[in-house]
This record gives C-alpha cells, sequence and structure tokens, in this order.
C-alpha cells in the first residue's frame, strides 16, 4: 500500500445516568410517522472500493438471517478482510484492526461461534497474532486465534493458541492481592477482545470476569465493614480503592454495554437480572427489556443510543485512561441504532446515529452512505442536505492521492449530485461546499491517478463555475508546463490571478505560487532573462513569508525557495535551505520526501543519500516509507558511484526480512531492488499506472547505476507516459529529463 501524497472504562456515575437518561427521555420530539418499508437487497455487484460504503449500509438496513444478506455478508467481509491484510503488510495495524472488525460486525455471536468465516479473513488473523504475539498484546492475540478456529475448515493450532494465551491469562495474574483487580484486569482483556471478535463464549468469559469483578468488590467491601475495617482500608492503593468502587457501581453498565455493542438488547436485560434484584443495574435492566419488547416505540431506542453517545463524549473515567471505554460506548450506540435501523426503517435518527459511529472508526464511504440515506428518508431538512454533502466532500478529500480511484470517483458523484439538490431546493442559498472546489478536488483525484482526459474535464468546470476555483487555474497552467505549452500555460495563470480575493485567501500567500510556476513556465520556453527576473521575484516574495511563518507551512515555504535558489544557480543556498525545511517540520514525512527527492532529481547524490538516512531514524515511519527511503538511499549512492549508502541495503534487507512472504507493492520494489526478484518478475506485477510509473523510475535509477545512458532514457520517458503527476517518481522523471535535454533558445 503506498502513502498518500500530498483498563476499566465506566465512570462511576453510568449506570444510574444510562437508566435515568433513558426513562426520562420518552417523551423526546420525533419525525412525523412514516410507514416502514424495507431495504432492497443489492444485486450481486462485484465489491470494490467504490460501493463497498455503500453495500456496508446495505448490511446495515437488511433483515439478517436471508440468503441475500448472506451472500452479500460473505462478499463484503472478504473485501473489507482484504483491505485489513494490505494495512497489516504495510505495518498500519490500527489501520487492520478497525477494518478486521469492520469485516465480521455483521456476524452474530452466535454465527462466530459456529464458525465458517469466509476463508479471506485467514490471512490478516495470521498476521495480526504473529504482530500481536511477540508484543505480548494479550488481548489481540486471543482475538486473531479466535478468528482463525471460526475461519471456514477451523484452525487445530489456532484453537491450542488461544487455550495457551487464556490459561496464561489466569494463572499469571496470582500476583493480584485483591482478587476484584485480578477479575477488573480479566474482564478488560476479554471486554476488549469482544471488541474485535464477540463470539458467544467470549462474550460470556468477558460478562463471567464482570460478574466475578461486582462479587468480589462486594466481598472486599464486606470485609471493610467489619471491626477492623479502619485498619484494612488504610493499606488498599489508590488504584485498589478505584477498582473496588467501580466493581460496585459500573459493573452493571459494563455488563450491559458488553452485550449493547453485538445489538442484543434481551440478553443485557436478563444479564443484569441475573445480578439480583437488590443490584445497582435492576432499573436499567427493566428499562432494557422495555425497549427490546418494543415499548414506547422509536423514541425510548432512540433515546438509548442518545445516552450512551453523550456518556461517550461526556468524559468520565474511560475519557481519563484512554479510548478504550469511549470505543466501546460508542460501539453500544451503534449496536442499539443497528437495531432501530432494521425496525424503525424510516426514522431517520438512526442512520444519522451508524453515520456518526462510522466517523469515529474513520470509515468515511459508510458514513457518508448513512448521511445520505438519512436525508432521502426526510428530504426537507436543509441540515441533512449539509451534512451529507460536507461529509461526502469530507470523503473525496481523504481519497486524494489513493491508488485505488473508485472510492474517490464515487464520492465526486454523491457530492455533486447533492450540489444539485441543493441548487434545485434552495436556489440563491450557497451551498455549503462550491461547485468550483469540489471540481477542483476530482480534478486533483483524476491526475494523482494519471487520468489526464478527466482532470482537463474538471478544471474547466472548476475555472467555469462562480465563484472560480484559483487552485484549479495553477493545476491548469501544471498541465500546459508539463506539455511545454507555454502560451496557455501563462494563460491560466494571468486568469487565477486576476479572481478576486475569497474572504479565507491571503494574496501574500498564493501569489507566491502562481509567480514560481509562471517563473517555471518561462524558464521551459527558453526566455532565460525573463524566468531569472521572475525567480528573483519569487525568492523575495518567500524570504518575506518565512518570516512570518512556523513548522508545516514554514517547511513549504523554504522547499518552494530551495527550488527557486536551484534555479537562480545558487547551489550552496539549496542545502541549507533545506535544512532549514527539515528542522521547521522534523516529523513530516512528506517534507523529508519532498528534500530526498528534489536532491535525487538534480543529481545530488551524496544530499539525498544523507537526507533519506535521516529519514528512515524517525521512529514513526511506517513500512512503505521506510521501503521508499530506503530506495532512494540506493537509488543515490548507486546512481552517484558513491562508496557507502547510508546503511540503505541494510535497512531494505532488514524489511523483507520481517516481512517474510508479504507482497505488497513497496516489498516487491525492495525485491528487485537487493536482486531478489527479476526486472520482468516486477514489471508484471505492476497493475496501476502508479505502479507502472514506479517499476519505470527505479529500473531507470539501476541503469543509471550500470552506467545504461539509453536505457536510463527510456525508462524515464516511460514514467513520464503514465500520466501520474502527482508521483513523487514522475515529477523526478520529469526533472531529469528536462535537465539533460538542450534548453530551446528564445527566438529573436
Amino acid at each position: 500500500m503506498r502513502p498518500k501524497r500530498s483498563g476499566a472504562f465506566a465512570s462511576v456515575g453510568l449506570l444510574g445516568a444510562l437508566a435515568l437518561g433513558v426513562s426520562s427521555l420518552t417523551g423526546c420530539a420525533t419525525g412525523p410517522a412514516r410507514r416502514p418499508t424495507a431495504a432492497a437487497a443489492p444485486e450481486s455487484a462485484e465489491v470494490d472500493g467504490g460501493n463497498v460504503g455503500d453495500l456496508l449500509r446495505s448490511l446495515d438496513e437488511l433483515e439478517a438471517g436471508t440468503p441475500a444478506y448472506a451472500a452479500l455478508r460473505a462478499r463484503v467481509s472478504a473485501f473489507v478482510a482484504g483491505r485489513a491484510l494490505a494495512e497489516a503488510e504495510a505495518g498500519d495495524f490500527t489501520a487492520a484492526l478497525r477494518l478486521t472488525r469492520t469485516a465480521l460486525r455483521h456476524f452474530s455471536p452466535d454465527e462466530l461461534q459456529a464458525g465458517h468465516l469466509p476463508a479471506a479473513l485467514r490471512p490478516v488473523a495470521e498476521r495480526l497474532l504473529a504482530w500481536a504475539s511477540p508484543r505480548g498484546d494479550e488481548a489481540t492475540s486471543l482475538a486473531a486465534a479466535r478468528i482463525l478456529m471460526a475461519v471456514e475448515g477451523g484452525n487445530a493450532e489456532a484453537q491450542e493458541t488461544f487455550g495457551r494465551i487464556r490459561d496464561w491469562g489466569v494463572s499469571n495474574r496470582t500476583e493480584f492481592y485483591r482478587p476484584w483487580v485480578r477479575e477488573a484486569a480479566l474482564a478488560e482483556i476479554w471486554s476488549t477482545v469482544a471488541i474485535l471478535v464477540p463470539s458467544r463464549d467470549v462474550l460470556n468469559t468477558a460478562a463471567e470476569h464482570i460478574v466475578a469483578r461486582r462479587r468480589t468488590a462486594i466481598e472486599g467491601r464486606d470485609r471493610l465493614q467489619q471491626s477492623r475495617s479502619r485498619e484494612e482500608a488504610s493499606r488498599l492503593s489508590y488504584d485498589e480503592a478505584r477498582q473496588l468502587r467501580a466493581g460496585l457501581q459500573a459493573s452493571g453498565a459494563e455488563l450491559a454495554v458488553l452485550y449493547l455493542r453485538v445489538g442484543e438488547l434481551q440478553e443485557a436485560a436478563n444479564r443484569l437480572r441475573d445480578l439480583g434484584t437488590g443490584s445497582e443495574a435492576a432499573n436499567l435492566a427493566d428499562v432494557l427489556g422495555s425497549i427490546a419488547s418494543g415499548e414506547d416505540g422509536a423514541p425510548r431506542m432512540f433515546a438509548l443510543a442518545e445516552r450512551l453517545g453523550v456518556l461517550e463524549h461526556g468524559g468520565g473515567e474511560g475519557a481519563r485512561r484512554g479510548n478504550q471505554g469511549t470505543d466501546r460506548l460508542q460501539g453500544a450506540a451503534a449496536g442499539v441504532c443497528r437495531i432501530g435501523r432494521r425496525r424503525y426503517p424510516t426514522d431517520e435518527r438512526f442512520a444519522t446515529c451508524l453515520a456518526q459511529d462510522a466517523v469515529a472508526q474513520n470509515n468515511a464511504a459508510l458514513a457518508s452512505a448513512h448521511l445520505e440515506r438519512a436525508w432521502e428518508l426526510r428530504p426537507d431538512a436543509q441540515q441533512g442536505l449539509r451534512l451529507a454533502l460536507e461529509l461526502a466532500v469530507q470523503w473525496l478529500r481523504t481519497e486524494l492521492g489513493a491508488e485505488d480511484p473508485r472510492a474517490g470517483q464515487r464520492a465526486y458523484a454523491r457530492a455533486a449530485t447533492l450540489i444539485a439538490e441543493w441548487s434545485r431546493r434552495y436556489p440563491g442559498q450557497n451551498p455549503p461546499v462550491g461547485v468550483a472546489d469540489l471540481e477542483e478536488f476530482a480534478a486533483q483525484l483524476s491526475l494523482g491517478a494519471g487520468d489526464l482526459a478527466n482532470t482537463a474535464a474538471h478544471l474547466e468546470r472548476a475555472t467555469a463555475a462562480t465563484p472560480a476555483s484559483r487552485e484549479a487555474y495553477l493545476i491548469l497552467a501544471e498541465l500546459h508546463l508539463r506539455r511545454r505549452e507555454t502560451a496557455p500555460a501563462l494563460e491560466a495563470l494571468d486568469r487565477g490571478l486576476r479572481l478576486p480575493l475569497r474572504p479565507s485567501e491571503s494574496d501574500s500567500l498564493f501569489r507566491p505560487l502562481f509567480q514560481l510556476r509562471r517563473a517555471q513556465v518561462l524558464g521551459a520556453s527558453g526566455d532565460a532573462a525573463a524566468a531569472s527576473a521572475a525567480y528573483e521575484e519569487v525568492a523575495r516574495a518567500l524570504d518575506a513569508l518565512t518570516h512570518t511563518s512556523s513548522g508545516d507551512e514554514l517547511a513549504a515555504l523554504l522547499l518552494e525557495r530551495a527550488t527557486v535558489a536551484d534555479a537562480l544557480g545558487d547551489q550552496a543556498r539549496v542545502r541549507s535551505l533545506l535544512n532549514e525545511a527539515l528542522d521547521a517540520a522534523p516529523e513530516n514525512r512528506d517534507v523529508y520526501a519532498r528534500a530526498v527527492t528534489f536532491c535525487l532529481a538534480r543529481g545530488r547524490w551524496r544530499d539525498a543519500r544523507d537526507l533519506a538516512r535521516a529519514a528512515r531514524s524517525q521512529l514513526s515511519l511506517d513500512r512503505p516509507w521506510q521501503v521508499y527511503f530506503g530506495l532512494w538511499g540506493m537509488a543515490a549512492s548507486g546512481a552517484g558511484h558513491l562508496d557507502d549508502d547510508g546503511g540503505a541495503r541494510a535497512s531494505l534487507e532488514r524489511l523483507l526480512s520481517s516481512a517474510g512472504d508479504s507482497d505488497a507493492w513497496t516489498l516487491q520494489l525492495a525485491r528487485r531492488y537487493v536482486g531478489a526478484l527479476t526486472r520482468e518478475r516486477v514489471e508484471a506485477l505492476a497493475r496501476t499506472q502508479g505502479q507502472r510509473a514506479e517499476f519505470h523510475f527505479y529500473d531507470a535509477m539501476l541503469k543509471r547505476a550500470e552506467g545504461d545512458a539509453a536505457g536510463v532514457e527510456a525508462a524515464l520517458r516511460a514514467v513520464l507516459a503514465t500520466d501520474v503527476m502527482r508521483y513523487f517518481e514522475y515529477e523526478m522523471a520529469w526533472e531529469m529529463l528536462a535537465r539533460q535535454a538542450p534548453r530551446p533558445t528564445t527566438p529573436r
């Protein structure tokens, strides 16, 4: 996967807040009554990045248990599991866990218990287990092993692993002097496992430890109330006292949340009743039981979900201790809303609730789908249309630079439809996102995919809209520059500069970018004198801006200033500017990438090697970035025939050794560079335009190290033929070819 460009969780008062909050909100307002309609089952289309959000929404809407539901779930689960595996292979295990949870979400606890999960879940579960086990991540290891046990065909080794970790967890917590602390730790572990894989046995185990925590807390309280209670109480540590209080007052809420996450309201009520009539959970058990039976209909069910959401954002012990507690509460709210979405299919509030959960899970595609449905259910609500449009555009923006453009294309299509609806329903009112901005984002999406025809079409619409997009003119000028079309490029820049300022714009910020592009266009045309004068003007403007900027903004300005210094021949100044940019944003990987590729493109081999080595020292660098910086370090040392590659080869070999048999594209590039794969094999594996551009660029660098000048030029021209102008490899190839070509002379 390629990097894109450019403890206890419930607060002491949670139980009472849940019960009282829900019972007091039964009279909340609701929308006009509507006759329920059943969701339609989608056709058996292939799942891809463009429709997976819509299909996940369908699973939230369709009645579970039908053959159509099971077939759709199998296809969607397999697709999402593939995405989870790609994230795991890229080293982003947080995303891999989130996607694995999504892949399992629509399997009931009993279905997970019975097994027969899609085989596509096996590879990602194996990756998760291999990652979590050496780290001592007990909960993730248990969850991964449990998934492997449930995959079609079973897994005897996974079953043995699961049992061993389970038994180890119990036997190795005997050091806890207080039994309620030990049970709290085990309840925490198993509740965490249940978030990822809520099979019936996992839920039951978590519930048993929660109940045991409460029982041992009661026993501990009773002992403290004996004659020597004051003496014994004084020996309690702060954590022991806190856990005792939580065990007495929050266990019922934790037990309820455990089952609400999977939408089992009646089971939650039954479990709470088992605690006894005098327990702190008795009132909540009655509330949940009445909601489960359908009393008071949608208003009361939504009140429960809403209350969970309020608690999730309201702080408390869970918020202080991290996101585990809030994640469980949000999941419980979503579990309730998923029931409401099916039981009351015309109530838009449950769709909005599920959209909020999708946002919390970083699933913009699903969130956008739910908000679109919420607006369709209540098309007279302007705020609903506003939210749906804003999130569709937000989804589009998250897809900029993605290797697969289909998700972004779906987001654009939805946003365009919603803007048209806004214009039709509210003439004279500007939509929350303008047509020009939407078309500019779509142009960037197409540009990243190498689709120049669609890029140009979107840019034309962006420049024709009112108000027009200034950024669109800048991109349009870049397109003309790459084609060496001087007059149209200059015209686009002039038209962009003539646009009136928007309230959020500053002339001093955007004008230097236009001036720099103008200087580059003039330089490419051969008008050296005009280009030099333009570069001098840009240098003064950028120098002035650097005095009032900081952080990432300052780093970006300094990188542009380095480009100007290079164009003016001030080579001594270039490296110092690059160093200043890295100092301004020392943790920004993109700044390092731009600095390294700047040097590579201009033949500054030692600088490129040294900067790539510095970039690899970042502790937060994930695997794809480690591969690219390793490739760039080796490319610099090979092309410059340097004696030392700065540890680049060794870093790639370490990555390949730890990655095993992963077939991630970046690792295939690394294998080619260290000689573990043939040129022909890697070329055959390149499936997208971006991958083909990368293959040809690194092939060119290997040929440069071998002294094959003709092969270098052919490979670099193959990079440009892909049209992926937003790839670092394209930018470097264009600059390398421009520098070796004879400069055109200005006609007299």
